[in-house]
């Protein structure tokens, strides 16, 4: 999904992203207008997928990380 207003969201962290989730949600839970909702649902998409993937990359990054402390070369010690 694509839209032309949304340029890159790598400058957000984490939380800021959360932020504009919950804020997205909340305003498309208090407008009637059925075009409004369809437009803040397809940027709330958007946002989600990159909240999605930022998940993805910290959960592989923590996990190769103790899998590196963990690592057979770690667990040997020849003293």
């Amino acid at each position: 999904m694509i839209n032309p207003h949304i340029d890159s969201l790598e400058h957000f962290s984490i939380q800021e992203l959360e932020l504009k989730v919950s804020d997205l949600q909340r305003k498309y839970f208090q407008t009637r207008n059925l075009s409004l909702q369809q437009q803040i649902a397809n940027v709330l998409d958007i946002y989600k997928i990159e909240l999605q993937d930022r998940r993805a990359k910290e959960l592989n990054r923590q996990q190769s990380q103790q899998n590196d402390d963990n690592s057979l070369d770690n667990l040997i010690n020849i003293s």
